[in-house]
């Protein structure tokens, strides 16, 4: 029987079979998962596994058009472990890619509406779940008993299945694409289908997630053209609904939240930061992930590489904006567009493969006008990679790939017919299944036993989650975590010898998974202080401060070990030089502390050093201080004038600058005699006295005999 004939007698099975695919890979989940999107990948894997095993019993298949592109991408990926800064990972991600083909392979078996169906249905449950969660569903758990399921998402926030609104809107997106190319379709089942699309818009209006909204604009849109006079009406309220949500939600001022399965706690501190501009952090990511480009054009930086190669590259305007002024640490995992990180991770051979792929599965259905209703989920997936990863995201990508397979095997595009041997198929599927089965159970329950830990089992549960998946240094850190007495303000709370010894192998394996992760550096550098080893200590800090300069902790920690280590003056240099606001609201008392230090009660002229330092930031303070009290101030600022500079003879130029900045706030005309003239004279202080420099500035005598030189 040809193949056509074979995949159109198989349409209905192949879509009950797909649909289950599609909610193995969306259903299962823990409220406490610490990323959704990786254990979903590993679901993923499953189902892929259950493929392989499966595919060759309804052979003859097509292989639709832009296979082998894919099948290259994968093979790269496969490859790229040799030269990634975490092997394990890479091959992580190219085994997903490899699920995503497997499903390409499995649409292109099944009729296009049947396809399109599933995708629609998953859509419809993933959509229902979501609108529940807005009515308070999880109110009902926590009355049940039901804790975990109760604190999952926040009250009302319509996360789904995904735990993620971004997610969520991203599922909800191809969803109603696929139910707005049914109804466009016609036939008896279009009214179930514009329910569905209904509803699956309703949910991604609620989740608020502009770039999906967007995305699923623009793919209805796309159904318009092919649809009948009267579907086109139905259809065309429904643009305008999700157009006016999208408008909506672009010119409300809305506060970025927490992710319900986020750990971390911020941070009490006197200082913090503005929500962020999306369009800032995204405009941030994607200029660093353009250097990284830049730093392995032809090879990239290896499949799945880009969260561990990021921190070498990532900008102090993205680390302020994603982490809400240091409140909590954060992870960029992805650059927020698809299409670079597939650059990034594998180069411009890799980014050639992949619009190879598009343009022989896509482009030949794009050019007829039921084409682009027919693709309007790849096209929400596509549009939605421009603001987000949606490749990543597991559930979204495996309904547009089911999807797109169907679509490259339509008569319109060229395609070829596989007839390999009975037995060695078989064989191969199997060898194929049993390899992705293994790597996605062990990601599934590693994700499953950290999350019961994290929910109050034993510490074998964690043990258990790092025996799974020894290469994903997240769950290292959190045993380091749990074994030095938790954290507190972002720093180990037990860092004794104990702590050291139990987390040492950890610590290692960590560095060498992850060496650039600026926390894991810290940790080890504060266990390595407590053990007295002041230069192993120094080497990691110094690695943190490249990567992150104004990280506060690690600016701290690195500032004591220098000076215990004897350097006094670097020591000053690393807190007074362009201090983060939250360690310049408590510089004063960190000086205070250090000059109290047991370690330097045996040399005096660096204590004096310090305490000269103590003094400045002191009358700095007080000079800054709202309201002003000019007595305290005034005795503050004399002694530091007065007290003895160890460090070079003369006066302080600083203590002029203290001494004009007090005349101007008593009302008088600052002395210009008092204005530093050469750029050096305020040393690492420059920055600390930036505000009283300008208020000064606006005097002109002092503006003039300040003059360049003094700027």
């Amino acid at each position: 029987m040809p193949a056509r004939e074979v995949a159109a007698a198989g349409a209905g099975r192949i879509d009950r079979f797909g649909l289950l695919l599609l909610l193995l890979v969306t259903l299962p989940f823990h409220p406490l998962w610490i990323d959704f999107e990786a254990a979903r990948r590993g679901l993923a894997l499953l189902a892929a596994a259950l493929l392989a095993v499966s595919l060759p019993r309804w052979r003859p298949w097509p292989l639709p058009g832009g296979s082998l592109a894919w099948a290259a991408l994968c093979a790269f990926g496969l490859c790229s472990a040799a030269w990634s800064t975490n092997p394990a990972m890479a091959l992580d991600r190219a085994q997903y890619h490899l699920a995503l083909g497997l499903l390409f392979l499995f649409g292109a078996r099944g009729g296009l509406s049947a396809s399109l169906g599933a995708v629609a249905v998953l859509g419809a449950v993933a959509a229902g779940y979501g609108v529940l969660q807005a009515l308070g569903i999880q109110e009902l758990f926590k009355s049940a008993g039901m804790e975990l399921l109760g604190r999952y998402a926040a009250r009302g926030e319509p996360v789904s299945f995904l735990a993620n609104l971004n997610a969520a809107g991203e599922v909800s997106a191809v969803g109603v694409a696929a139910a707005a190319a049914l109804v466009a379709r016609g036939g008896q089942r279009r009214a179930a289908w514009f329910g569905i699309a209904v509803l699956a818009s309703t949910h991604l209006a609620l989740t608020g997630s502009r770039g999906a909204l967007l995305a699923g604009t623009l793919a209805v849109v796309a159904t318009l053209p092919a649809s009948g006079r009267r579907l086109r009406v139905g259809l065309g309220v429904l643009v305008l609904a999700l157009a006016a949500a999208f408008v909506a939600h672009s010119l409300s001022r809305s506060t970025p939240t927490t992710p319900a399965t986020e750990t971390a706690t911020p941070e009490s501190a006197e200082w913090s930061a503005p929500s962020p501009s999306t369009v800032t952090v995204r405009t941030e990511l994607w200029k660093s992930s353009t250097a990284m480009l830049g730093e392995a054009p032809l090879l990239g930086h290896g499949a799945g590489q880009f969260r561990f190669d990021y921190p070498r590259f990532r900008s102090q305007a993205e680390i302020e904006a994603t982490s809400f002024g240091r409140r909590f640490a954060t992870l960029a995992a992805t650059p927020h567009n698809d299409l670079l990180e597939l650059a990034v991770d594998g180069g411009l051979l890799a980014l050639a493969a992949v619009l190879v792929f598009l343009l022989r599965a896509l482009g030949p259905a794009l050019r007829h006008r039921d084409g682009w209703r027919d693709a309007a989920p790849v096209l929400a997936l596509l549009l939605a990679g421009l603001t987000r990863s949606p490749l990543a995201n597991a559930p979204a990508a495996c309904a547009a790939f089911l999807v797109l397979g169907s679509l490259a095997r339509r008569p319109l595009l060229p395609s070829t017919t596989v007839r390999p041997t009975g037995a060695l198929l078989y064989v191969a599927g199997g060898v194929l299944g049993l390899g992705l089965g293994i790597s996605g159970v062990a990601q599934v329950l590693a994700a499953t036993d950290a999350a019961r830990w994290l929910a109050g089992g034993p510490r074998s549960q964690l043990d258990a989650a790092i025996d799974w998946q020894p290469h994903e240094p997240r769950y290292r850190l959190l045993r380091i975590q749990d074994r030095c007495g938790g954290v507190q303000g972002g720093s180990l709370v037990e860092t004794g010898a104990a702590q050291r010894d139990f987390c040492k192998g950890d610590l290692e394996a960590v560095a060498a998974d992850d060496p650039h992760d600026v926390t894991a550096l810290y940790y080890r550098a504060q266990l390595a202080h407590a053990a007295g080893e002041l230069q192993g200590a120094a080497e990691q800090l110094a690695a943190a401060h490249a990567l992150d300069p104004r990280e506060p902790r690690v600016t701290l920690l690195y500032a004591v070990v220098v000076a215990q280590a004897g350097d006094v003056e670097r020591a000053i240099e690393l807190l007074e030089d362009d201090p983060h606001p939250k360690l310049r609201a408590v510089l004063a008392p960190t000086l205070a502390n250090l000059v109290k230090a047991p370690w330097l009660q045996q040399r005096p002229r660096d204590r004096q050093r310090l305490a000269r330092e103590r003094d400045f930031v002191l009358a700095l303070d007080l000079l800054e201080a709202e309201p002003f009290e000019p007595g305290p101030a005034l005795t503050a600022v004399t002694t530091f004038k007065d007290a003895p500079r160890p460090e070079a003879p003369g006066p302080d130029p600083r203590a002029g600058v203290l001494l004009a900045r007090l005349q101007q706030l008593a009302g008088r005309s600052p002395d210009p005699a008092l204005a530093p003239t050469e750029p050096g004279d305020l040393g690492p202080s420059r920055d600390l006295l930036r505000g009283v420099l300008e208020a000064l500035d606006a005097d002109p005598a002092w503006a003039t005999a300040r003059g360049p030189a003094g700027r």
